[in-house]
């Protein structure tokens, strides 16, 4: 707990009291729930030049964060709980990075810097309720969830961070995420702090929240440590609903605390009662069934796109048809995972969702955020009308006029569609792609849209079962493709010098 708190308030944020390593909440507290006063932060990035986003230059790290210890929500209690008995194995929860201000943080120049370490007792911020299970196992929450979380496992040892302690922000208070960050920056705040502070704490289990944060840790950590990923508290914004955390966050949690051992079969088989005790489980399961939620979580089964072509006949219906919906949450979860874009040369791209059922197609787009010499974007997704697109289905022997199709589109403003069509290399470059299983729309077109350039397509029914594991794998191939494939990949995708 000493080497804690001197990384917390010394080496990262420097909080000036007369003896850091006896530093609580208490102390805090008496300041006014302040942390004061603040002389100092770390500034190794801004002295190694990585503190800037990698794609825009007006954010740079700014609001600073620290870690929080399971004693210190204790201190926050009204009555400090009695943890002789609970489980004391080390547990570790890696939050993304600092977001935006929400009035926790104070300007403070430094070493000719300025940056904004949190005033607040990060993660706890005031007195706390006593909770546990179901309350705070919802979107939103950090701290919350984490103190509900340690008071229904009975967990005495656990500390939660940020994977990088600061956030990018501009001068306006936005911030931008963890795909914003340079890979350096990143790697330096580990070394710096996540690193000493798992060799301080020796977790059993690292709850990784979010797909990016997981991916980030198990790349540091290797097979040393047994990480385990929860949904990110911030995806309310993309649907994710509070019964999906309800269930989900305590599931995983159980399941990873009885894989390492913290808990055992008889508080494994507690813990169900206590769930569904808590919880209506018939209500649970028939709000899942109907709303579909659950669905983009396992596997489509060709049983599943077998009855969805057979059935494809009115649009209007598909367009909520269970099945369709499926199928396209797979394929949208492509935006929130951790695509490292960068390594196709495609280091400005940003992944939307198709928003209205326009163009036979729903999915995501993917614009560019600079400017070429061809207003290009590119779509993957499902391709279920072809009134728009002129480019007729498939045909298969047991579908002769062809089934809605996984697709990828790489779409240009028609108006520069003479000058690629006198490029000798680039043409040559669609003939090597069509050997790939790509069609061309310039030199044989296929469409009289001449929006359309360059398409890949494989009917669902030839899919035959597939996960969102097989989606991801099908699109960074394409992606793949492209990028191998010189003449296009400069033409298309490369970002302008």
């Amino acid at each position: 707990m000493i080497e804690l708190r001197k990384l917390n308030f010394e080496k990262l944020i420097s909080v000036s009291v007369p003896d850091i390593t006896t530093y609580t909440y208490d102390e805090y507290k008496k300041h006014g729930y302040e942390h004061t006063p603040i002389n100092g932060y770390c500034t190794s990035c801004e002295e190694k030049g990585c503190n800037i986003s990698k794609d825009d230059d007006s954010y740079k790290l700014t609001n600073i964060s620290h870690g929080a210890h399971s004693s210190d929500f204790f201190r926050a209690l009204k009555v400090m709980p009695d943890t002789s008995a609970w489980h004391h194995d080390p547990i570790l929860f890696v939050y993304e990075t600092p977001s935006l201000d929400y009035r926790i943080y104070k300007d403070v120049i430094y070493k000719e810097y300025k940056k904004r370490p949190s005033k607040d007792w990060y993660w706890i911020h005031k007195d706390q309720e006593d909770i546990a299970y179901p309350e705070r196992f919802r979107g939103r929450e950090y701290g919350g969830f984490v103190l509900s979380a340690i008071q229904t496992f009975k967990l005495a040892n656990v500390y939660m961070t940020n994977l990088v302690k600061c956030g990018l922000n501009n001068e306006k208070g936005k911030f931008k995420g963890l795909s914003s960050y340079r890979d350096e920056t990143i790697t330096n705040c580990f070394s710096k702090f996540l690193e000493k502070e798992i060799s301080i704490l020796k977790p059993k289990v690292i709850f990784a929240m979010g797909s990016a944060v997981e991916k980030k840790v198990k790349e540091f950590v290797k097979e040393t440590y047994y990480v385990q990923q929860l949904p990110h508290p911030a995806g309310r914004r993309r649907g994710f609903r509070d019964e999906h955390y309800k269930a989900i966050y305590f599931w995983g949690l159980t399941r990873a605390l009885h894989k390492v051992g913290i808990i055992n079969t008889d508080e494994g088989c507690e813990l169900a009662r206590l769930y569904l005790d808590k919880y209506d489980e018939k209500q649970f399961v028939e709000y899942s069934k109907r709303n579909g939620e659950f669905e983009y979580m396992n596997e489509i089964s060709s049983t599943d796109i077998d009855y969805y072509c057979r059935n494809f006949s009115d649009l209007s219906d598909l367009q909520s048809d269970g099945i369709f919906r499926k199928i396209k949450k797979l394929i949208e979860r492509l935006a929130e995972d951790d695509i490292d874009f960068a390594q196709y040369g495609l280091k400005d791209v940003n992944p939307e969702r198709r928003k209205y059922y326009t163009w036979g197609r729903k999915g995501l787009d993917f614009s560019f955020n600079t400017k070429n010499n061809y207003v290009r974007w590119f779509f993957y997704g499902i391709y279920y009308n072809t009134k728009d697109h002129g480019i007729p289905f498939i045909k298969t022997k047991e579908y002769p006029e062809g089934v809605p199709e996984l697709a990828f589109f790489f779409d240009i403003n028609p108006k520069y569609r003479e000058r690629l069509s006198q490029n000798g290399d680039f043409k040559r470059a669609l003939g090597n792609l069509e050997k790939l299983g790509f069609e061309e729309n310039l030199i044989e077109p296929i469409t009289d849209n001449k929006w359309r350039l360059l398409f890949k397509r494989v009917p669902l029914t030839k899919l035959g079962s597939f996960s969102y594991q097989d989606v991801k794998k099908h699109f960074e191939k394409i992606l793949s493709q492209l990028k191998n494939e010189d003449a296009f990949y400069q033409e298309m995708m490369a970002p302008p010098e």
